[in-house]
């Protein structure tokens, strides 16, 4: 029987396989100053392409919209995405997730910095399942550490984020208590990590070259 109801939107087709689409939107955020790093971490060079597009490759099978936000479009022109205005530029990345939040098509988002280079897409899609009836997801880490920039939030959550900023808090935490929040403790994570130096790009871009040498010495030897 031929299926004609197929929307191409909700599928995604690279190297002879197929992925079926969330009914979700991912916004990269992507509005921070790069103070530790002096540059635009963002742009910095990642497997021969700039981060924010190495983010956005890995989102693209899985995502029916992939959103950035960002008080400087100039910079994500090259990017064949949709672009919103983070109005509040000094506000923090709380301002980057109200930019999200409304403009996004989807209810479910899940946002990112555009200063964490790899995208465990299992742990994502978890998280997805598990917001159910509630407002957020947030992962924790080692020690309890919140991860609210890898994390994943619905439009129910826009009332609390927008009273936060008005009441003049910048903290993505303080938005917490005002929403019904499941946590998840995700261990050690490792590959949860923020580039926010010129070390900590060094060191996984070293990392990276070593684990696609030993990639490539399998390859050979099998």
């Amino acid at each position: 029987k031929e299926i004609t109801n197929i929307d191409a939107n909700d599928h995604f087709c690279e190297k002879n396989s197929w992925f079926i689409r969330e009914n979700a939107s991912a916004v990269i955020l992507a509005g921070g100053k790069s103070s530790r790093m002096g540059k635009d971490k963002s742009l910095l060079p990642i497997n021969g392409v700039p981060m924010i597009q190495h983010i956005y490759s890995q989102l693209t099978p899985y995502f029916k919209e992939i959103l950035v936000a960002t008080n400087n479009r100039k910079h994500f022109e090259f990017l064949d995405l949709k672009i919103v205005n983070d109005h509040e530029s000094c506000r923090g990345p709380l301002a980057g997730i109200l930019a999200g939040l409304e403009a996004s098509k989807y209810d479910i988002n899940f946002m990112v910095a555009c200063d964490i280079p790899y995208i465990d897409i299992n742990t994502v899609c978890m998280m997805i399942d598990e917001v159910k009836d509630h407002d957020g997801v947030i992962p924790t880490t080692k020690g309890g550490y919140m991860e609210p920039m890898f994390a994943i939030y619905r439009k129910s959550m826009l009332p609390a984020v927008r009273q936060t900023l008005r009441s003049g808090e910048n903290k993505i935490l303080k938005v917490f208590p005002y929403c019904k929040i499941k946590y998840i403790d995700l261990g050690k994570a490792e590959w949860l990590r923020n580039l926010n130096t010129d070390n900590d790009y060094l060191e996984y871009i070293s990392e990276l070259r070593q684990s696609e040498l030993v990639t490539a010495e399998k390859t050979l030897y099998t």
